[in-house]
């Protein structure tokens, strides 16, 4: 069965409650699959041998009407149709261990289908699969994720809080003149692995503010200007002179 898990989940562990469908004694005839003493015939298909030859090299296969017994049971359980079992919805609780990654087979002893005819229990076997995340993103057991700075801080430096996996807060510095797609590792901060925790990789993005205000707005001027940016001081000029049109 596929087991979906998120980030988290994987990382430290959970419990989670599956559902799925396994075979089970037949509640009706106790596994046997006939009700009362056994009534049977002698299957006329094999004529009592279990087995027939069929295919070009006359291969000795088993029986396919009675399965290989050699004989038919008349009275079968009309619950099971003489199988023995039944299909049922199970629900069962998993416990989730730390450091569980991507692939993973967790196997849950003898919670598989019953054995026919009153058969040991098979085991269930869960395959993990860990679910995108809206913030992080795996590679290895490295977590990767973008941060947004404002252009002042990528400028001048300075100290941020960005949120961990666990959801705690790691201040971080940012080095003067930084640039928009530099990265910055934090070492033992990613996935943890039966081999160790990775690291978390922090990918740096200059916020570009949609809606600026009239002081916004002449601080970036004064600022163009001190660049030398002619063509900000051409537009600045321009939506000037369209204000004063509109005045009169």
């Amino acid at each position: 069965l596929k087991l979906e898990l998120t980030l988290e989940e994987g990382a430290f562990g959970c419990e989670k409650d599956i559902e799925y469908e396994r075979w089970i004694d037949c509640p009706d005839c106790e596994g046997k699959g006939y009700v009362g003493d056994m009534e049977k015939v002698v299957c006329h298909a094999c004529e009592g041998t279990g087995r027939r030859v069929s295919g070009i090299f006359n291969f000795p296969r088993p029986c396919s009407v009675c399965k290989g017994r050699g004989y038919i049971i008349k009275n079968q359980c009309p619950t099971c149709a003489g199988r023995g079992r039944v299909a049922k919805r199970s629900v069962l609780r998993v416990h989730v261990p730390p450091a569980t990654d991507d692939g993973e087979v967790l196997k849950i002893p003898q919670k598989g289908h019953m054995g026919e005819r009153g058969g040991e229990p098979g085991d269930l076997y869960l395959r993990v699969s860990l679910k995108p995340h809206p913030v992080f993103r795996k590679v290895g057991k490295d977590l990767h994720r973008e941060v947004f700075i404002s252009f002042p801080l990528a400028v001048l430096g300075g100290v941020i809080k960005v949120k961990t996996l666990e959801g705690k807060e790691e201040e971080v510095f940012v080095q003067a003149g930084t640039e928009c797609g530099s990265t910055k590792r934090l070492i033992g901060l990613g996935y943890p692995t039966q081999e160790g925790r990775g690291d978390l990789v922090l990918t740096f993005r200059i916020e570009v503010p949609k809606n600026v205000s009239s002081n916004l707005r002449s601080i970036l001027e004064r600022l163009a200007k001190e660049l030398g940016e002619e063509g900000i001081e051409y537009q600045a000029g321009i939506v000037s002179k369209i204000k004063g049109i509109l005045r009169l």
